[in-house]
């Protein structure tokens, strides 16, 4: 995906917040650099590999909920 100048500037349309002119091409490029990285992860063979919850893998500390 390509991000542009006309791009960035209908999203902060979107989002309603004001972009300055100086700041759009800077967000070009921080932007740019963000959805390569997206893609690169897109690329990684993920077949075999259980979705994960909680990486930590830590239980669920609060009691069970029983009427009384």
């Amino acid at each position: 995906m390509e991000i542009n100048r006309k791009l960035v500037e209908k999203v902060a349309l979107l989002a309603r917040i004001e972009v300055p002119p100086a700041a759009a091409d800077r967000l070009v490029e921080q932007l740019g650099k963000i959805v390569a990285m997206v893609e690169q992860l897109g690329a990684v063979d993920t077949k075999g590999v259980e979705p994960l919850a909680n990486p930590a893998g830590t239980v669920d500390a609060f009691r069970t909920d029983e009427p009384r």
